[in-house]
């Protein structure tokens, strides 16, 4: 998936650091595929292992995700979840 692909364009909630946004991010992936918590916790500390958040984490490319050892599958899920993700987020 092309990172400059994915567009987030609505606003953060208020006040929300962008590292713990991330966090309830891969938290809220978790609850929607409790199956595969395991490679998606692993990407989260990959993550933050590198020192990004929700504003970095989309524009992060394929061959880097392939570099800190990602699967595919995961990296789509987390570039495709976050419209429903901020659908869901509570407004502040």
């Amino acid at each position: 998936m092309d990172p400059t692909s994915t567009n987030i364009t609505s606003s953060p909630p208020t006040g929300v650091d962008p590292l713990e946004r991330m966090l309830a991010y891969f938290t809220w992936l978790i609850s929607q595929s409790p199956s595969q918590a395991k490679l998606l916790e692993n990407a989260r500390n990959i993550a933050v292992d590198e020192g990004h958040n929700f504003n970095t984490i989309f524009k992060i490319s394929n061959d880097e995700w392939k570099a800190m050892q990602v699967s595919g599958g995961i990296v789509m899920q987390i570039m495709t979840g976050a419209t429903r993700f901020k659908k869901q987020e509570p407004k502040t």
